[in-house]
């Protein structure tokens, strides 16, 4: 197993291991990285728990993103497998992966449709969705806690908007997560 570590994983504090997973790297003791976060659908029919901090977290724009999400993007935060658990619902959940055509397998409400978590089997991990963080609180008042805000945009010239923030912006995926690591412009979309 090759051992990377990024510039976008060590925003976060994480190293990545490729077709191995993600896995923080957060000190002995450091509280906060052993914590369990909470993330669920609109309804509250599906709960998913996820341990620690995520190792890394990233906006994509790619087509599949967009659509299944009715956005410009989608927010994603990385999480080894046995990280994330279904701890309430289960049986509420739906599983979308564009007939065996995708890489992803998008898990969903079946009641509200919310999104709850993808499996991310290209990369070996689970994203759960910024936007769907009960603990920390991603939602009324706008504001990210800073562990879980994102480090890259990936996929960008497959998306419609340009977003003038100081994050890389990946043609693809960064080298750390098996892309080919080519940067394009935040003006990109004219």
């Amino acid at each position: 197993m090759q051992r990377i570590t990024s510039r976008i994983g060590s925003r976060l504090g994480a190293t990545a291991f490729r077709k191995g997973g993600y896995a923080p790297a957060c000190q002995v003791g450091c509280g906060r990285c052993f914590a369990t976060y909470k993330a669920g659908c609109h309804c509250g029919s599906v709960e998913v728990s996820c341990e620690g901090k995520p190792a890394w977290s990233a906006i994509c724009h790619c087509s599949i993103c967009r659509r299944t999400h009715s956005a410009p993007y989608a927010e994603l935060l990385g999480y080894p497998v046995d990280k994330v658990s279904v701890t309430k619902g289960e049986a509420n959940l739906s599983m979308y992966n564009v007939d065996g055509k995708s890489k992803e397998d998008r898990y969903f409400c079946k009641k509200c449709g919310g999104k709850c978590y993808s499996m991310l089997n290209h990369l070996g991990c689970k994203a759960v969705f910024l936007q769907n963080m009960t603990t920390p609180n991603h939602g009324a008042d706008g504001k990210i806690d800073p562990d879980f805000a994102p480090s890259c945009h990936i996929f960008y010239t497959s998306g419609t908007v340009n977003f003038h923030d100081k994050l890389p912006k990946f043609e693809t995926l960064p080298e750390a997560f098996g892309g080919d690591g080519k940067e394009v412009a935040n003006d990109y979309h004219k």
